[in-house]
């Protein structure tokens, strides 16, 4: 018989001096082309404008038969020492793969060819039943007839010289009891990992093809190992003692159709929920088994049947359970094989293509059900409707899945498991090393593949549990759960007692990645002679289990009391339609403009306006805050009064606490307004320092007043720009203006009695002008935290001290005068975070100052251009109430 090849075989006589020298030669370039290309490689690797040239070069012989395998190698022998010569030494003398030979004629192969071509020019391939050509196979001793055509859809499958084959025997001939079986390079199923995982299938009762290993030659030309697993017929079923039923499958081509236009798996007609159903069986037609099983295959996909009602549900949950162990990085629709049962009406997966191999962070539940583990997965396509997600919204699918990851992940089952199959395992490996002396087994993955299964299923903080109302013989507790797996409550354990099941039972569905914890509540009614309030609140637990397992846990109750969905009802930020319920208010919907109408009006509970408003009030307004009322807004405040006829807002009982605007989106212009008596706003634990406070909300404010405040600020402005014209700050608690974060400007502004500080910013870019500090207990003007600050026309008076920079801060005071003051000018590092700090004086005088500065060493003062040298080691000793100053305690 003549054989025909496109390959040449060549021998050359390598012992002689010549035939060395080259070798080494040859061996030594190689070397250096692959050191540069890896690093080429790696370089281009990620680059999105290369993807497609580096698509194309890793698809290339050389990248697969050369690059990949030498980059494995090194890597490989750097971390495992003489490994890999070991190795390939054990492959060559131990190997015992056997032979098969496939005969195929010129014009036959030339027809193979002709499909990769056209495979590698369109990037796919799609085959149909006219690609087959006629073949021999020679296998122990026997020959058989059959055809063969191209397999595998995409590139892995035949860009190299080593191409898949599907193959079918003619008649009723078989090999190795496989009618239809497939031929591949053992890397396009991760080498040895496809082969455990189907033993582990089939060893736990589930049907799974054969997986073997041979040593393929074609027309006499060695074409080295391949794998050789079995397709799908009624051998599979009859291995497994099924009796002969349909076999279905989702047909991918309308999906890699559109994946070669659009560049995306689930993208138009090709995607999981229209793709067609298809299968084999003897009978195809009306009324059929095969008929049958699509269509309770279509009513799960739809939704119109749960996962248990369509398939055999103790075997779906072996079947996900080991692809979790065995470190599956996807169960894509594609792939799945399904087996429909005809006396039971129910189908059953086939173990193929399992993407084994990988260590596990996740589990396919994660998130409510996601098909691949990649993290090139974006979270949008993996909410995508899919065969994964749709199992797991079964809550006696999921419980049966717990219930297999719990019976299957023991190491010691694991261990038994491997242990069995060492002798096998080993001689697989063996015959893998003679042409891929890098492979590995992927035990040690699997096994850490269980150990994370074992501790995801004993983990603590599942659940969290919180007091929601505690009675003499009722208790009521909220329930979260934090995780994907999803929890039944048994009750409550009163003191490690034997839980007393709650009223209802109460059943925890898995957390969704990014979404809130959805909180339930439980009741629990006291057993006979029990008080729940005379109770130690840390004697009571949640005792609870992941649906489906048999081990249960405890969790301690926090005692303190939330509301679903977690915020009180006496919160300030649960009600925003109150504001249409106060009749001395009116809205303008068209405008967006919510009207304080002229009078004096008391505010008793705490106001808050939305955004999307601006909250306009005018001369004659007056707002009295009491029984601890705040006006909190979402929108700018328009407030104008006139100079004889302020606009005020006040507490006159000395509760109301005060006034803060949060982001809102266009500044606040204050003119003629006066605040009088104001605290700080806090509610149910939430604070904020001011009395009036402008969070990220730019503010202008022109004749404004502040008095008589019972706060830490009488005005605090946090991440925001602030103008403040003609202000005055008079009888201030404590600080008058506090700025976090700010820019802005203040002129001709009053500081009259501070029980603190006058100005205190930080990290703050700040101009004052022409403004007055007098009688301020703490620092008239204090800089900190990489503030600057420059300061024009300034006076200070009867004051502890004048002007302060702190931490990185910078202070400039030009034509200033300080008067009767303890301290003049102070610099210092207080945070070591940030270094000293730094003043500069112009033209500035200091009369009846009792110390003119105190200068931390790496701090800095000049004064009129002149450096003066700092005067303390440690200035932070000498302030807050300890020599100078007022206590901050």
């Amino acid at each position: 018989m003549r054989i025909y090849s496109d390959e040449t075989l060549k021998r050359r006589r390598l012992f002689s001096l010549p035939g060395l020298t080259t070798a080494f030669l040859l061996v030594a370039t190689m070397c250096c082309v692959l050191l540069v290309g890896a690093i080429i490689g790696l370089r281009v690797a990620d680059s999105p404008s290369l993807y497609g040239f580096n698509r194309w070069l890793l698809d290339t012989y050389i990248a697969k038969r050369i690059v990949t395998p030498a980059i494995w190698n090194v890597s490989a022998m750097m971390g495992g020492g003489v490994q890999i010569p070991l190795n390939m030494l054990e492959g060559v003398v131990m190997a015992d793969a056997e032979p098969m030979l496939l005969d195929i004629k010129w014009k036959s192969f030339q027809a193979l060819k002709y499909q990769r071509d056209k495979a590698l020019e369109e990037g796919l391939l799609f085959a149909g039943p006219d690609d087959y050509v006629p073949i021999g196979v020679r296998f122990r001793g026997s020959s058989h007839n059959g055809k063969a055509r191209l397999k595998g859809r995409l590139p892995d499958h035949w860009s190299t010289d080593k191409w898949s084959l599907r193959i079918k025997l003619s008649g009723n001939e078989t090999l190795l009891g496989m009618r239809r079986f497939s031929l591949q390079a053992p890397e396009t199923r991760n080498f040895l990992s496809e082969w455990i995982a189907l033993e582990m299938m089939r060893r736990e009762g589930l049907l799974a093809v054969q997986y073997h290993f041979v040593d393929l030659s074609i027309n006499g030309v060695a074409k080295g190992l391949f794998a050789l697993e079995e397709s799908f017929d009624k051998h599979v079923l009859e291995r497994g003692r099924r009796r002969e039923g349909p076999i279905l499958r989702f047909d991918n081509d309308a999906s890699l159709r559109a994946y070669g236009a659009r560049g995306d798996f689930e993208a138009g007609p090709g995607e999981y929920t229209a793709s067609p159903i298809v299968g084999r069986d003897t009978e195809t037609g009306h009324g059929s088994a095969l008929e049958r099983a699509i269509g309770m295959l279509e009513a799960f996909r739809s939704g119109q049947q749960p996962a248990h009602r369509v398939f055999h549900l103790e075997r779906m949950a072996t079947f996900l359970a080991i692809r979790e162990i065995v470190g599956s990085q996807e169960i894509d629709w594609r792939d799945m094989r399904f087996y429909f049962d005809p006396i039971r009406s129910l189908l059953e997966p086939i173990g193929y293509d399992n993407h084994a191999g990988g260590k596990i962070n996740r589990l396919f539940c994660h998130d409510g059900g996601i098909y691949s583990k990649s993290s090139k997965k974006t979270p949008e396509s993996q909410r995508l409707p899919n065969f994964v997600r749709s199992l797991f919204q079964d809550r006696s699918l999921v419980a049966a899945y717990v219930a297999e990851l719990e019976r299957l992940s023991p190491k010691g089952r694991v261990v038994g498991f491997f242990k069995q199959l060492n002798q096998d395992l080993q001689q697989s490996l063996v015959n893998l090393y003679g042409e891929y002396p890098y492979a590995s087994s992927t035990v040690g993955n699997m096994r850490h593949n269980a150990a994370f299964i074992q501790e995801l299923l004993q983990q603590s903080n599942s659940l969290n549990a919180y007091s929601y109302s505690l009675e003499d013989a009722n208790l009521r507790v909220l329930v979260g759960n934090t995780q994907s797996l999803p929890i039944e409550i048994l009750g409550l354990s009163i003191a490690g007692a034997e839980p007393v099941p709650p009223t209802d039972a109460v059943y925890l569905g898995s957390k969704r990645r990014a979404e809130a914890i959805q909180l339930k509540e439980l009741s629990f009614k006291a057993p006979d002679g029990t008080n729940f309030s005379a109770l130690d609140p840390a004697s009571l637990k949640v005792s609870y289990r992941f649906a489906g397992s048999k081990r249960s846990q405890l969790v301690p109750i926090h005692p303190w009391s939330i509301r679903p969905p977690g915020v009180s009802k006496t919160d300030w930020s649960w009600d925003r339609d109150g504001y249409r319920k106060i009749d001395w208010l009116s809205v303008d919907e068209e405008q967006k403009i919510i009207t304080i109408r002229p009078g004096s009006w008391v505010l008793a509970q705490t106001l808050v306006i939305p955004a999307g408003y601006s909250l306009v009030a005018s001369h004659g307004v007056s707002l009295d805050l009491k029984k601890a009322a705040n006006l909190i807004s979402y929108s700018p405040l328009l407030f104008g009064g006139s100079k004889s006829d302020p606009v005020v807002v006040k507490s006159s009982d000395g509760t109301g606490q005060g006034v803060v605007v949060l982001d809102a989106p266009t500044p606040s212009k204050l003119r003629n307004v006066r605040f009088e008596g104001l605290g700080t706003p806090e509610q149910s634990g939430w604070s904020v320092p001011g009395s009036v406070t402008f969070y990220e909300s730019d503010v202008v404010l022109d004749y404004v007043q502040f008095h008589t405040n019972r706060s830490e600020d009488a005005l605090n402005v946090v991440r925001c720009q602030v103008e403040m014209r003609n202000i005055s700050f008079v009888d201030i608690q404590a600080d008058a203006f506090d700025g976090d974060f700010v820019t802005g400007t203040l002129s001709d502004c009053t500081f009259l009695r501070c029980g603190n500080d006058g100005i205190d910013v930080s990290g703050s870019t700040l101009s004052i002008h022409d403004s007055r500090f007098a009688e301020v207990q703490d620092k008239a003007i204090s800089a900190g935290e990489r503030s600057r600050v420059e300061a024009e026309m300034v006076e200070i008076r009867d004051s502890q001290l004048a002007c302060t920079s702190k931490d990185a801060s910078v202070l400039i005071i030009k034509n200033s005068l300080i008067k009767d003051t303890a301290v003049g000018f102070i610099a210092f590092q207080k945070k070591s975070e940030f270094s000293g700090a730094s003043i500069r004086t112009s033209k500035c005088r200091l009369e009846g100052v009792k110390e003119p500065y105190l200068i931390e060493k790496n701090s800095h003062l000049t004064r009129d251009g002149k450096w003066t040298t700092p005067n303390h080691k440690k200035v932070e000793p000498l302030l807050y109430g300890n020599k100078y100053g007022r206590s901050s305690k």
